[in-house]
């Protein structure tokens, strides 16, 4: 915990935050909410919120920019800081610390997957770059467990994986088996991102892949 937090009763100021939000305007799904996230640590002026995996369908209402700004103004008003707000599966500062220790791995695994790609030549530079933008395409990405949520980034995925493959295959014409096996090692990995079957999110894109050779005239 930073400074800023080590002289903040957390527990105090979400209690207060939870009270003022009552005395507003009615806001039943803010409300249910913020009754159920844990206040788990303020580093840096941001407020780590915890949810159980069980109530975690609560946290997009407080990731929304509306309530999020509401609940800034009032932790302002209870404790004199200025911290935004994130939400995480978890209701314990443990959980809160796996949570950066799993993303510090995952940000190290970016940067070392960067600094490799920077050494392919050819088709393979074509696929490493393809993955690092699907991998960035889903991170960061709130209200994940919406459906609605996930097709919007299967939509957002699949031009990706097009272009990639054009672009590897004009760059290596003849190594057809091994641009398949780049194809669903992506579609594999989207896959697992949308939380639909392999087989799915390869039938979508070889529709997607077959109305866009239509339309270029391939």
């Amino acid at each position: 915990m930073s400074n800023a937090g080590q002289d903040v009763d957390l527990e105090a100021v979400w209690a207060e935050v939870n009270r003022l939000l009552r005395e507003g305007p009615v806001n039943r799904a803010l409300w249910d909410a913020a009754e159920v996230a844990k206040p788990l640590a303020l580093e840096e002026r941001m407020l780590i919120l915890g949810i159980t995996a069980a109530n975690f369908r609560h946290a997009s209402y407080i990731q929304t920019d509306v309530n999020r700004a509401l609940l800034r103004q009032l932790i302002t008003q209870c404790c004199g800081i200025d911290a935004d707000l994130r939400v995480i599966a978890g209701e314990s500062a443990e959980d809160w610390q796996k949570t950066k220790e799993r993303e510090k791995e995952a940000e190290e695994k970016a940067v070392a997957g960067i600094r490799r790609a920077a050494s392919f030549k050819g088709a393979e530079a074509v696929w490493e770059a393809a993955y690092h933008e699907i991998n960035q395409a889903f991170a960061g990405v709130r209200a994940r467990a919406y459906g609605t949520t996930k097709a919007r980034l299967l939509i957002k995925a699949l031009p990706i994986l097009y272009k990639a493959e054009h672009a590897a295959r004009a760059e290596e014409s003849a190594a057809d088996e091994a641009h398949e096996r780049q194809v669903n090692r992506a579609v594999d990995r989207i896959a697992t991102n949308v939380d639909l079957s392999a087989t799915a999110v390869a039938l979508e894109y070889m529709r997607y892949s077959a109305g866009q050779k239509k339309s270029e005239g391939r």
